[in-house]
């Protein structure tokens, strides 16, 4: 009986003692869960920088200040890069002042990790400041299915709190998806309606900015493509803008260059009257088709 007793004593012992080793060790081979990546930002933030620009500082201003009815006009001095730069400056005006606040927030979530939640969403809190303002910001996004669901909630000490800036849905690959901007946090309806893809292997990639809010300006639209180059450009604007003065000359502008050479076209019915391509060689001078 003594004997069987301390057979038993000996096996309990073993038992504590293998589990003070093994347990550690099971529990150190648990991978560690990878946290949500958030959409690139080039999911939000078009590239107008590839865009070949005058060196004239002069010239940029006045082409920045033009009327809006120059844009429709079919007869100008202007020079085909002048005419299609005309409209890019329009959008990156609009898109870098109008939406300045939530481009630079959503920059800041990608240098900040996130924390997992109890409900399986991550959280990215963090807080920031532009042109000396302070904002604080909280990044959600979520797996649903095959996608991921974002939201980003900004607030302004002693003015906002907690307004839901935009809205989005991507894949879980980050190859594509969609923004919805909010104006701000006195008028919170939808300004904005981004989409964007990409296929790395192709190098190939477009960012759509599409105007949804209520107006006569509903559906102007910029589309930024990086194209594979089969005809010696590599970069693609697409630009509907809408006359509000006269809804017939509202019209699609398609402008293409080549990144490195900065020679490009332009193609505008309205302007030139035709659908021929009109050229522009690395000096941003006029020229014929190549």
């Amino acid at each position: 009986m003594a004997w069987e007793n301390l057979r038993r004593s000996l096996a309990v012992k073993t038992l504590i003692i293998l589990s003070c080793f093994t347990l550690p060790l099971l529990t150190a081979c648990e991978p560690e869960e990878e946290p949500l990546e958030p959409p690139p930002m080039s999911s939000m933030v078009m590239d107008f920088d590839s865009f070949p620009s005058e060196n004239s500082t002069t010239q940029v201003e006045q082409l920045r200040l033009a009327p809006e009815s120059i844009y429709f006009s079919h007869t100008n001095s202007l020079t085909n890069h002048q005419f299609a730069t005309l409209k890019v400056f329009f959008w990156s005006t609009l898109i870098a002042v109008g939406q300045a606040v939530p481009i630079h927030v959503f920059q800041t979530a990608l240098n900040h990790l996130p924390e997992k939640q109890d409900d399986g969403s991550w959280v990215w809190k963090y807080s920031t400041t532009f042109q000396n303002v302070k904002y604080s910001a909280r990044l959600v996004g979520k797996v649903v299915a095959e996608t991921v669901e974002w939201e980003m909630y900004v607030s302004k000490e002693g003015e906002f709190t907690d307004f839901k800036w935009y809205t989005g849905v991507s894949q879980i690959d980050r190859s594509g998806g969609s923004w919805v901007l909010y104006e701000d946090p006195t008028a919170p309806k939808a300004i904005f309606t981004i989409t964007w893809g990409r296929d790395s292997s192709a190098s190939t990639a477009f960012l759509k900015y599409l105007n949804t809010k209520e107006g006569i300006n509903n559906g102007e639209y910029i589309q930024y493509a990086k194209i594979a180059n089969t005809n010696g450009y590599d970069a693609q604007f697409s630009i509907y803008l809408i006359n509000d003065l006269d809804t017939t000359l509202s019209h699609t502008e398609m402008v293409e260059w080549n990144i490195a050479t900065r020679a490009g076209r332009v193609q505008d019915p309205n302007h030139y009257g035709d659908n021929t391509w009109y050229y522009w060689d690395e000096s941003l001078a006029d020229t014929v088709a190549p």
